[in-house]
């Protein structure tokens, strides 16, 4: 699959010349890798002449930055859709938790986990991320403070509905939120496929909701009476 389709992009205007160059940019990256791909390819595959591409994008590296900046926004879109705090209003807690278990699911699979399958499932991907790494720096940075400001305020629509109690759970938003952002970038420390990363990332969701409803705290506060009241 394309990264438009794994990431649901929509098709462009036909007349938007800038949205052509884009999708093009992206096919011929992932077929012949960002260092082998050269502007006149990317000016047939956008079915222009080289001229009118130079009117746009001044090299390869402003093509791929803004190529890159396309992908994240898009991710980043289709997995904020999936947190819809209002949902969880007036639910009981056990209800609460396994919605919030469901919509972090979503939401890293369609933020994290598309993006592995699009870097990874091409050919040439290897290519394509240390590209990232040496010409995006800024646009990453920028796309991990916007990903952190909107789980934030997920966690404070939380609180809002009832949904998420800081005392309860043991630990204030900003470590969840941190929790969220940096675990998926250790999941891949040992290269793995993209359907592990997958389930790690369901497995990462479950265990925040988990943690976030304070059942593991209150478990052990009841062992202790228990224990108390039995006198070991």
């Amino acid at each position: 699959m394309s990264a438009s389709e794994v990431l649901d992009i929509p098709p462009v205007d036909p007349t938007d010349k800038r949205g052509r160059i884009l999708d093009a940019a992206l096919e011929t990256f992932s077929a012949y890798g960002f260092s082998r791909t050269s502007m006149a390819e990317i000016a047939k595959a956008a079915e222009m002449s080289r001229p009118a591409l130079y009117l746009h994008f001044a090299n390869k590296q402003e093509i791929f930055r803004a190529a890159l900046e396309r992908i994240l926004d898009r991710a980043y879109e289709n997995g904020q859709s999936e947190l819809a705090a209002s949902k969880l209003a007036g639910r009981k807690r056990p209800e609460q938790e396994s919605a919030i278990a469901a919509q972090l699911t979503e939401y890293l699979q369609r933020f994290h986990g598309d993006l592995m399958e699009v870097f990874t499932e091409t050919m040439h991907g290897d290519d394509f991320l240390a590209a990232e790494h040496s010409q995006a720096t800024e646009i990453l940075e920028a796309a991990a403070r916007r990903s952190r400001n909107g789980l934030t305020r997920y966690f404070s629509e939380l609180q809002k509905v009832g949904a998420f109690e800081p005392e309860r759970s043991g630990q204030p938003a900003a470590r969840w939120v941190e929790l969220i952002l940096l675990s998926p970038r250790g999941f891949k420390q040992d290269k793995p496929g993209v359907t592990l990363y997958r389930k790690r990332l369901k497995t990462l969701a479950i265990a925040v909701a988990a943690g976030m409803s304070g059942a593991s705290k209150h478990q052990r506060t009841s062992s202790k009476r228990l224990r108390r009241k039995s006198g070991s």
